[in-house]
């Protein structure tokens, strides 16, 4: 019986994936945090939507990386 191997390249793609997911987490939220103390209307929700658009980004990314990391080990 054969043994199945991990896809080194699909966990590596995984593991980029979680690394953006991460970056975006901290920056997101620092950003939209941020955006609250701007006195500039436009200022201000410009960045405020781009917060918000890195934190949606983060959740896609964290769940893209899990769905890639668990697709380079099981398939």
């Amino acid at each position: 019986m054969e043994t199945k191997h991990t896809n080194r390249t699909l966990l590596m793609n995984g593991l980029k994936k979680l690394l953006i997911a991460l970056l975006c987490m901290f920056v997101g939220p620092t950003l939209t945090y941020i955006s609250a103390g701007i006195t500039d209307t436009s200022k201000k929700y410009a960045a405020l939507v781009l917060g918000i658009l890195l934190c949606l980004a983060a959740i896609y990314f964290a769940f893209m990386g899990i769905k890639t990391i668990v697709k380079s080990m099981f398939s």
